[in-house]
């Protein structure tokens, strides 16, 4: 067995699936594992962004209140609260 890894993953909003009527080979199977490996690491690239941002104290907060996960994200654009009710 020989190990995967990409400095440049792309993240695909598509897979291919092996069906029982395909002649299987590593290479079709193979294809599929690395699909989802660079999924995983696109993913987890913004996830590590989103955490660097969240530990400087920029944009992101997470809290919990009475047991519901609540993300609030700052834009920087002022809100009326007001604004469509009437």
């Amino acid at each position: 067995m020989k190990t995967y890894k990409t400095d440049s993953p792309q993240f695909s909003e598509t897979l291919n699936i092996v069906e029982t009527t395909d002649p299987v080979h590593a290479d079709s199977i193979n294809g599929i594992n690395k699909g989802l490996f660079e999924n995983t690491l696109v993913v987890k690239k913004q996830i590590d962004e989103v955490q660097n941002t969240c530990a400087k104290g920029e944009g992101i907060k997470f809290s919990v209140e009475n047991g519901i996960l609540t993300v609030t994200y700052d834009d920087g654009i002022e809100e009326n609260a007001m604004e469509g009710s009437e």
